[in-house]
């Protein structure tokens, strides 16, 4: 089992949130505090499998709400902005509220 973080981070610049998973050298997200994303919240995973359940499970229901996209290529060259959302549409703290659910969820599956 690979440990892995999740990750929330915000782009004062895009108005944007975005949510991914890096490795424990957390190079992912290194590329997006250079291009100014300021991390918000991150949670720690023993398994990258639940890690990324759980950041697509988020994804689907952002999604769902949220259903334009909101960047581009352009936008994010490091990539990653298929994650991203509108601040406007969304509040940080619901987002970490949403997220913490569905970790508890998956922890009462035994994931």
């Amino acid at each position: 089992m690979e440990p892995a973080i999740l990750y929330l981070v915000y782009s004062p610049v895009l108005r944007a949130f975005k949510i991914g998973i890096t490795n424990l050298s957390n190079r992912r997200y290194a590329q997006h505090k250079v291009k100014g994303w300021v991390l918000i919240k991150y949670w720690y995973f023993d398994n990258r499998k639940m890690a990324r359940c759980v950041e697509q499970r988020a994804l689907k229901l952002f999604r769902a709400r949220l259903p334009e996209r909101f960047l581009n290529k352009n936008d994010m060259p490091q990539d990653g902005y298929t994650e991203a959302f509108s601040v406007e549409k969304i509040s940080s703290k619901r987002v970490i509220k949403i997220i913490n659910t569905i970790i508890k969820e998956y922890e009462k599956l035994n994931i």
